[in-house]
């Protein structure tokens, strides 16, 4: 045989190395996510900043990325910046650091 088992047989099956079955898991969840949410029109960084702000409101748009969403801060503003613009957060100032300050819909 040439090329990999099929999935489930040899390597890719119930004897193979956990790091690759580790991976292959979490390729096919993360498959079956942005399949789930490109039917909501919503890209996965896009559901992080949503769920993120849902569970911290008023979370500032840079501690959104990092860490708590593990985004880079390119990924989180791009993601906030059309999320707002899609009417799905809003920004209100802040009533000591002014604005930057979002808030899911």
């Amino acid at each position: 045989m040439i090329g990999p088992p099929p999935a489930g047989e040899g390597k890719r099956g119930e004897q193979g190395y956990l790091a690759y079955l580790l991976r292959q898991a979490q390729a096919a969840a993360r498959l079956t996510m942005e399949r789930a949410l490109a039917d909501l029109g919503v890209t996965p960084p896009q559901f992080i900043v949503l769920t993120m702000l849902k569970a911290y409101p008023g979370l500032f748009r840079r501690r959104t990325s990092r860490g708590v969403a593990l985004l880079t801060p390119q990924t989180s503003e791009s993601s906030s910046e059309t999320l707002e613009r899609d009417g799905a957060i809003r920004k209100t100032p802040h009533p000591i650091h002014g604005p930057g300050v979002a808030h899911g819909r």
